[in-house]
């Protein structure tokens, strides 16, 4: 009964320690494949431009989102509460920057990303779709095609973490 005992105690580690390490592995890489799931999504696709806003850094802050689609340009409202602990200041221009092209590169039809700061004071910064396109030296497409290409080709020259 014993030996039947430590045996079922070792499987549990063994399966336990799997998914611990699966669990990390997830959380630490860039969420490319949970992005580019959303390519092609379209402003009025709540879902999807919801699951893109979670997806990306400061998701975790997101206070709300509109959606613009009765009037051309089309665009996206984003608002995060920067009275959120997990909000960094230093970091809110490079966070805003990357995620409006993230959010050009996947949502084919905006033209507009407004990210609404909400906390001691209101802030609304604007990118417009033409002017993040001069920044890039790719069309959107080339960013799909993989992981490597994103993180190159968008998440590192447009997000930069501060350090301590």
């Amino acid at each position: 009964m014993e030996v039947v005992v430590k045996k079922i105690l070792g499987i549990l580690i063994i399966l336990g320690t799997g998914i611990f390490f699966l669990a990390c592995t997830k959380e630490e890489s860039v969420p490319f494949e949970n992005l580019l799931s959303y390519k092609h999504s379209y402003v009025g696709d709540n879902s999807a431009v919801g699951g893109i806003i979670s997806e990306l850094p400061a998701g975790e802050t997101l206070d709300q989102f509109e959606l613009r689609t009765s009037d051309q340009p089309y665009g996206i409202i984003v608002t995060y509460d920067t009275t959120s602990s997990k909000w960094h200041e230093e970091m809110s221009q490079n966070v805003m920057m990357y995620n409006s092209a993230a959010f050009f590169a996947l949502v084919d039809n905006v033209e507009v990303v407004t990210f609404v700061l909400k906390g001691d004071k209101t802030e609304e910064v604007h990118f417009l779709r033409k002017e993040v396109e001069v920044l890039m030296s790719n069309p959107w497409s080339y960013y799909y095609e993989s992981p490597d290409k994103w993180e190159q080709g968008l998440y590192k020259p447009l997000y930069m973490e501060v350090v301590d």
